[in-house]
């Protein structure tokens, strides 16, 4: 009877509380990185040549545009600060559907420091409540993502809800295939940063990416590592770079850090400190090309043709 009572309770304070009184219910559908957007086309895809995981700077800089010139029919699975348990969920809950011949993990060092309860509650209102959703629930132990998760499986349950996210919002464009392009082209400009700081990785996430990856062999799909680049001021102000480097070089698969080449060091290629602007972007991505070619990493191009654009 109480379980009943405080569904009810988190589902109704959620649904019509003054935000100020719920802050530990949140809803998130339409934020940033049109996730709903994101998940809503990802069920029109299947089979891809190549799916992208991870954070922001993953669905920030991976043009499917890019690769299909090149033959390749790419799906971009970035969040908005995705660590390693949200990948987790999405990877198990869409593997299958998409049958990527090569997966490319983007691992921004950052998302290995923090909980990830950001990036929960992005995927749990902006997707659907199932059984994978409750063990990464469950995995975070926080109150927030709990009540996010029970606020909107009752939504699901007692309300329908007509929401479309608007494909070009806040300065932001969704391009089909899960990118997000800016529509203002900026340039960075280098501002002071502290130095001698470190990563600090926490144990939790560690043993998600290495779930992951166990998984990922398991299924036998290819899968690369990449650390897309960020500002160079932003990169050296971690004493630890190197540390990080060599942890993900310890999983066995092939690992390029972006950061030590000239993407990594030229300020025009950045929109911030730590995200490409449409210049970058394109650098990155026949970067990517070309030394996934050279490795013999890439798989053969089929002959898709790209139907996306920005809307």
């Amino acid at each position: 009877l109480l379980a009943a009572m405080l569904f009810t309770a988190i589902g109704l304070a959620g649904k019509y509380a003054p935000s100020t009184l719920g802050r530990n219910i949140q809803n998130k559908r339409g934020a940033v990185g049109h996730m709903f957007t994101r998940l809503k086309e990802i069920h029109t895809y299947g089979p891809v040549d190549i799916l992208v995981i991870g954070s922001s700077h993953a669905y920030r800089g991976f043009d499917p545009r890019v690769f299909s010139r090149q033959g390749y029919r790419l799906f971009n699975l970035g969040s908005s600060a995705q660590t390693p348990i949200q990948t987790e969920y999405l990877v198990k809950k869409y593997i299958d559907q998409l049958r990527p011949r090569l997966v490319i993990f983007e691992l921004f060092p950052a998302v290995f420091c923090i909980d990830g309860v950001e990036s929960s509650i992005d995927l749990l209102s902006n997707g659907e409540v199932d059984w994978g959703a409750v063990k990464m629930s469950w995995a975070l132990q926080n109150l927030v993502t709990w009540n996010t998760l029970v606020y909107q499986l009752f939504n699901s349950l007692f309300y329908h809800d007509p929401y479309e996210e608007p494909l070009c919002k806040n300065g932001d464009c969704y391009v089909s295939g899960g990118f997000v392009e800016k529509q203002e082209h900026y340039v960075y400009q280098n501002s002071p940063r502290p130095s001698g700081l470190t990563w600090k990785l926490r144990s939790d996430q560690i043993s998600a990416f290495r779930r992951i990856i166990a998984f990922l062999k398991t299924k036998k799909y290819p899968v690369v590592l990449v650390q897309a680049p960020i500002t160079h001021n932003f990169y050296n102000a971690y004493e630890n770079n190197p540390e990080v480097d060599q942890f993900l070089r310890t999983s066995g698969l092939h690992y390029f850090n972006v950061n030590q080449t000239k993407i990594g060091y030229n300020n025009a290629f950045f929109n911030d400190a730590d995200h490409l602007n449409s210049q970058g972007v394109r650098v990155l991505n026949q970067f990517i090309l070309d030394a996934f070619s050279a490795e013999g990493l890439l798989p053969s191009a089929g002959n898709v043709e790209y139907q996306g654009s920005v809307n």
